[in-house]
């Protein structure tokens, strides 16, 4: 849907508000968003907001950023999906990391670093015994496995 939206149309503004105002009588943790587009496309960059709180919001310079074609290829993936990002601060941050050459999977796979889940609480409930039943030692937090 988004390479459709961005190939056939000129996308102008994506804005994503939450609803903790209760703008919507549903629940205040979802988000609804507000896409605007006209033909024909395709879209070079396009403004948007995420996690605003009011359509106010929309007027705000460092909540509306403009994302381009080209961040949107670094960052967004194959699905070119948007970095939900807060503001012009934050996306100045994404686009220095996502400029850099190095990225991390060929970084961590020379060191033999592998980032992954063993255990989850849980998900793998089946193999954790109750308290003083069994050996199992649970480590918290972030743990690495270098092979």
């Amino acid at each position: 849907m988004r390479h459709l939206y961005l190939q056939q149309t000129t996308l102008g503004w994506c804005l994503s508000f939450e609803n903790r105002r209760r703008f919507f009588d549903i629940d205040s943790r979802f988000k609804f968003d507000l896409i605007v587009a006209h033909r024909p496309g395709p879209t070079g960059s396009f403004r948007c907001g995420f996690y605003l709180g009011r359509i106010g919001d929309a007027a705000d310079a460092a909540k509306i950023m403009t994302y381009d074609r080209h961040f949107l290829s670094l960052s967004g993936g194959p699905s070119l999906t948007p970095l939900e990002l807060r503001g012009n601060v934050d996306l100045d941050v994404a686009r220095r990391l996502f400029a850099q050459a190095n990225r991390l999977g060929p970084w961590c796979a020379k060191r033999r670093i592998r980032l992954g889940r063993d255990l989850h609480m849980t998900d793998d409930s089946r193999n954790f015994l109750r308290p003083h039943v069994g050996d199992l030692v649970l480590h918290e937090g972030k743990t690495l496995s270098i092979h």
